[in-house]
């Protein structure tokens, strides 16, 4: 009975190794499961880490290429400015300059038209007491 006992108790004891056996590759292979997709799962956590990196990068380009095209916007626009306030006070000096033209411009022809009307009454007298010593 002993005996008996005995192979039954190492029959149940080279089924538990065996059962033990299957639980530990069972466990083995969900072990080396879980390490690939924890493998996989950091690649892609480090490929997303990449992209959001190479993302602010670009950002941060576009950022200092807009920034450069805004200063040298502003930069033009201010020398812009600069030349319209030069055109405009160009402009207000030679309208001054032409009304001052024009108003010297009339004072000499007023002065002409007074010697041609001084020269030409001068003439008539002259004529007039030719005339008259004519006659």
């Amino acid at each position: 009975m002993a005996d008996k006992a005995r192979s039954k108790l190492q029959d149940i004891l080279n089924k538990k190794e065996i059962q033990l056996d299957r639980v530990s590759e069972e466990a083995q292979k969900a072990a080396t499961r879980m390490k690939e997709e924890m493998n996989s799962m950091q690649a892609r956590h480090e490929a997303a880490w990449q992209r959001t990196a190479d993302a602010v990068d670009r950002l941060e380009r576009e950022t200092r290429e807009a920034q450069a095209e805004k200063t040298v916007a502003v930069t033009a626009r201010s020398e812009q400015e600069e030349r319209m306030a030069f055109l405009e006070g160009e402009n207000t000096r030679l309208e001054k300059a032409a009304t001052d033209a024009d108003g010297e411009a009339q004072k000499k022809i007023s002065e002409m038209q007074e010697n041609v009307t001084r020269e030409l009454g001068a003439k008539e007298e002259e004529v007039c007491g030719r005339e008259c010593l004519c006659m």
